[in-house]
C-alpha cells in the first residue's frame, strides 16, 4: 500500500527476505554515492525491538563482508 508520501507499509512471512529488501537499497545507494567512512555516519537504522536490531546486524554484517562500508551495533 503507498501513501501520497511515498511511505511504503509491507506485510511478509518470516524468512522471505524483508530485511534484505530493505538494506540492498541502502548499501546500494551508499556505493553509488561513493560514501566513505570518512564522510562520517551514512546511515542510522532505528529498530523497535532488541531482537530485531540484532537480526538487521547480522544481515547487514553478511551483506557488507565484500564492502569497505563499516557498521555496528548499539542496544541501550
Amino acid at each position: 500500500m503507498k501513501s501520497k508520501m511515498n511511505d511504503l507499509l509491507a506485510s511478509a512471512k518470516t524468512g522471505s527476505g524483508k530485511t534484505l529488501a530493505f538494506l540492498i537499497p541502502v548499501v546500494e545507494l551508499m556505493y553509488k554515492l561513493r560514501f566513505m567512512p570518512r564522510n562520517g555516519t551514512g546511515v542510522i537504522i532505528i529498530s523497535p525491538t532488541r531482537e530485531l536490531a540484532m537480526q538487521t546486524y547480522s544481515v547487514l554484517k553478511e551483506l557488507l563482508a565484500y564492502h569497505h562500508h563499516t557498521y555496528g551495533l548499539s542496544i541501550e
